[in-house]
């Protein structure tokens, strides 16, 4: 981290096309924004060698699909930026392989107690029989209340998916007590806001494991601890 005495302002970085965001904590430079920036602050600044000799990064996520995602999205040189890149290259691609066959993965749904909306949950799937909330982190150790985060979508009587072909209906639950939590080091099963057999800094199943295992293998070690 450095501090520069003479930060440009937000206007500046208007000017050059840079945006700060609003739903995460980082903003990513991408090509000339960065090299732009980099000019704008060594006019009033000295500039420190990791920022001088920085380059726009080359490794990006082009060509990922139902093949290829292993490959290329559980590659340890990829970062992901945000949380809407991990879903659409990690995610979605697991949750597909690992829910029950011939059933929906679900996103964006509204959670409710009796009739009292608790929360919205990334996504909804079955596995072993049992519906199931997965929770999307880009870093699971940025959070500061994630026990009470995963509560909101934990106890619940059913849920309305926002996104999908099944958008507006109602699916009822089994009150279930367990969730995933998915971030871009690996995969992690919380019980009642507790970790099982994993830990904040610990997945269940690192990005390495999952680009290891098949659909099927991932879901025997994940049923026995959800039932």
């Amino acid at each position: 981290m450095h501090h520069f005495e003479r930060p440009v302002s937000i206007g500046t970085l208007a000017d050059i096309g840079i945006s700060i965001s609003r739903q995460s904590a980082l903003t990513p430079l991408e090509g000339e924004q960065l090299s732009q920036l980099k000019a704008r602050l060594a006019l009033t600044n000295r500039l420190p060698a990791f920022v001088g000799n920085a380059q726009p990064g080359g490794v990006g996520f082009r060509g990922v699909s139902t093949s290829t995602w292993r490959t290329i999205s559980c590659a340890t040189e990829r970062r992901f930026i945000h949380e809407g890149q991990l879903r659409s290259y990690l995610i979605d691609y697991l949750l597909d392989e690992i829910k029950d066959p011939r059933t929906s993965r679900l996103e964006e749904c509204d959670c409710y107690r009796a009739i009292t909306a608790t929360g919205r949950a990334d996504y909804m799937m079955t596995l072993g029989g049992q519906w199931v909330p997965v929770e999307a982190k880009l870093n699971i150790q940025a959070e500061r209340d994630l026990p009470g985060q995963l509560a909101r979508y934990l106890q619940i009587d059913f849920f309305i998916p926002t996104r999908g072909q099944r958008r507006g209906e109602r699916v009822p639950t089994s009150r279930a007590d367990q969730c995933l939590v998915i971030d871009q080091f690996g995969l992690y099963v919380a019980r009642d806001g507790a970790f099982v057999h994993c830990a904040l800094d610990r997945p269940l199943l690192t990005r390495a494991e999952l680009a290891r295992l098949s659909g099927a293998e991932v879901r025997s070690r994940l049923i026995p601890l959800l039932h």
